[in-house]
């Protein structure tokens, strides 16, 4: 099986005044894909929804134990036809700061790892231990505020940063593992503030089985014989 990956074209933006209707620009993506959409937004108690995504990380308060900003994750698989941009709706007006990228090969969603949140210069992408093979994994770090920039992670590659002024920050990294294993938690450096960090799997799409058109012919030939 092929390992998903991360399609070019991705996208980002944040919020220069508030609103209840942030306009999120649809990343590059083939039919099939998913597509993930990670967004923060500065108040606490935030809600998110997008028409025909799903929350993979519900709406959570960053970080829990002294909220100052929501954080939240949504997906939509099978990707068709999608519109140049979608609305993502907001509960209450303010900022928001997202990222949106497309994973082609994508087979479900597999391990999550435990959060992880703080308030400090640096923020801990969480443990994973995966259960598939050629899985693709992939970790966000939400911040209140601006948070940028965001330090490299050891085994990861970073997608892309994004934060604004009185909005948040959302930082997306991601690796690929060709077998089961458990990935270690990874320190990442950033502006100190109230953070909140998530990690998944992706598995990889199964290979379907394909019966040669030649096995046809060998059942009729042998079907003849037996008459």
């Amino acid at each position: 099986m092929t390992a998903p990956s991360i399609v070019a074209g991705a996208t980002k933006g944040v919020d220069g005044a508030n609103t209840t209707g942030t306009t999120v620009t649809t990343p590059t993506y083939n039919t099939g894909d998913a597509i993930f959409v990670p967004v923060a937004s500065d108040p606490v108690s935030q809600t998110f929804a997008i028409t025909g995504f799903s929350a993979l990380y519900a709406p959570t308060d960053i970080p829990t134990t002294t909220p100052t900003a929501t954080a939240g994750l949504l997906y939509k698989e099978n990707a068709s036809s999608e519109p140049g941009s979608y609305t993502l709706t907001v509960g209450t007006s303010e900022r928001q700061a997202w990222q949106a990228f497309a994973v082609t090969n994508y087979g479900g969603i597999g391990a999550q790892g435990t959060n992880n949140s703080g308030s400090s210069a640096t923020a801990q992408i969480p443990a994973i231990t995966t259960t598939a093979a050629n899985s693709l994994i992939v970790a966000v770090i939400f911040a209140d505020q601006i948070g940028t920039p965001f330090g490299t992670a050891t085994g990861y590659t970073k997608l892309d940063e994004i934060s604004g002024t009185s909005a948040a920050s959302v930082a997306v990294y991601y690796q690929t593992v060709a077998t089961p294993q458990t990935i270690a938690a990874e320190n990442v450096s950033m502006t100190n503030e109230q953070w909140l960090a998530v990690v998944f799997e992706i598995k990889a799409k199964a290979s379907g089985l394909i019966r040669p058109n030649k096995m046809d012919g060998l059942g009729t030939f042998f079907k003849g014989m037996d008459s």
